[in-house]
């Protein structure tokens, strides 16, 4: 705080009273030389005034120091005087003092004044500091939602260049954008409009983020199930690929969604590491393979719940291999038996087409360019299950 009196010994003894209180105090004694260190210390939270000074009186200082109003740099005057007159009071109350003393006055009146007015001054910067944080705060927000908006744009725009979807195709993409598209929806509406506290806006944004993401992957499958009906360019020869390390790398860019969702992944039985599996595939065939791998387990970790399992085995058939990844959600379905080498039960169902999700309609393009087959059932509460075949003659396995 500043004291300020044109009286040195009124400056000096209150100054040294108040400071053995613990207060920081620095004596002025004129107005110019407050108002000087005011600009320099923008901690200074309290003047202390005598109203008598001459070349600028207490009253117009106040009036000086208060006209801005400002919360962020929130100050209050206290004014003092020897001479205390109904017009002074009352030019005291027109300059938003905080208080008014007479003279003489004890120093535990003067420190009680003091502490009312640093008390509101606190209160004023703290609630300014606050508003500061949260304006910021809301332009990161806004900023991000039209960054997020515009991500979204562009897919759509793509999207809008891609040929004439197919019915199952369109059913697909619908499926796969209603829920992202409702997220964002929700989450931009409700983002930005300063009615909400900093944590709903940050929920907010997540919901905004996520639903942004699934939509823009959403778009990403679409753009791949055409380019992969693009013609290949001829490769003269065919390379040995280790179906297991396929799987393996596979499983290995899964593992992190798998462990945040809460799913498990394993074989399907302890035993059952089969013998390594070999098929001559031409470079991008196995990129095709390794794609489609990826695909079938990423649907698989969605549709498992929390608690679940996903378990897989590769196994030799007559004219090829076949994959099984088998998705259990629960306890119960934990109890149902499924061998990978057999055919599925008859209570399960094959899942038509146009009802599978956008990654299974990209994976099963991926295996057809393979020759090979790849099929969905469902009907067993708690399973979902994957069968991929790849045939190395015109037989299936």
């Amino acid at each position: 705080m500043v004291v300020v009196d044109d009286e040195e010994s009124i400056v000096r003894h209150l100054a040294a009273g108040l400071a053995r209180l613990g207060y920081r105090v620095m004596p002025a004694h004129d107005a110019a030389e407050v108002v000087r260190l005011v600009g320099l210390d923008p901690t200074i939270g309290v003047v202390v005034s005598d109203v008598r000074m001459p070349e600028r009186d207490g009253i117009s200082l106040a009036e000086h120091l208060l006209a801005a109003d400002n919360d962020a740099e929130a100050l209050a005057v206290i004014l003092i005087t020897g001479h205390a007159t109904l017009a002074d009071a009352a030019a005291a109350i027109r300059a938003r003092a905080s208080d008014f003393l007479r003279k003489p006055f004890r120093l535990a009146e003067v420190v009680s004044a003091v502490d009312v007015a640093l008390d509101r001054v606190f209160a004023r910067r703290q609630r300014a500091a606050a508003n500061l944080r949260r304006q910021r705060e809301l332009q990161t927000v806004q900023t991000e939602a039209a960054s997020l908006q515009a991500q979204l744009d562009a897919a759509i725009a793509r999207l809008r260049c891609l040929p004439m979807l197919k019915r199952p195709e369109m059913i697909a993409l619908s499926h796969a954008l209603r829920t992202p598209l409702n997220a964002i929806a929700g989450g931009a509406t409700l983002l930005g409009d300063g009615k909400h506290s900093s944590e709903a806006d940050r929920e907010y944004l997540a919901l905004l983020r996520q639903g942004v993401r699934d939509a823009l992957e959403s778009v990403e499958l679409v753009e791949e199930w055409h380019r992969l009906a693009l013609p290949r360019p001829a490769v003269a020869s065919k390379i040995e690929v280790r179906l297991d390390w396929l799987l393996e790398a596979a499983l290995s860019r899964q593992r992190a969604a798998a462990a945040e969702a809460g799913v498990t992944l394993g074989p399907a039985q302890d035993d059952a590491r089969a013998l390594p599996c070999e098929a001559a595939l031409l470079e991008h065939e196995a990129a095709l393979l390794e794609r489609a791998l990826e695909l079938v387990l990423k649907a698989a970790i969605a549709t498992a719940s929390a608690g679940g399992r996903v378990v897989m085995e590769i196994n030799n058939a007559q004219s090829g291999w076949v994959l099984t990844v088998i998705a259990r959600g629960g306890r119960e379905a934990e109890m149902v038996a499924i061998p990978p080498d057999r055919a599925f039960p008859a209570a399960a169902s094959a899942v038509p087409a146009e009802y599978e999700t956008l990654g299974i309609a990209v994976a099963r393009r991926c295996v057809e360019l393979l020759d090979g087959t790849l099929t969905s059932w469902a009907g067993i509460p708690g399973i979902v299950a994957y069968r991929l075949a790849l045939f190395s003659g015109d037989a299936e396995p």
